[in-house]
């Protein structure tokens, strides 16, 4: 038996903070997905075989603004 089977997760997650003076903004995107084709070689038991492809698109971002004006 064969299936095919396709599957996208996205997160965003932001956090901005300060710390001794100093203002921090930080970022994560992360957005993945793929097209998978699962081969059943005996139906009767969970074993299977995949093949497919998987494409990312990560991103982690970081910035730091001192307050102090320098």
């Amino acid at each position: 038996m064969v299936r095919l089977h396709a599957d996208f997760n996205a997160i965003d997650f932001s956090h901005n903070f300060s710390v001794g003076g100093n203002r921090y903004e930080d970022g994560v995107r992360l957005r993945q997905g793929g097209i998978y084709g699962d081969f059943f070689p005996w139906s009767n038991i969970g074993f299977r075989i995949i093949a497919g492809f998987r494409l990312t698109d990560d991103e982690v971002s970081g910035n730091s603004v001192p307050t102090n004006g320098s």
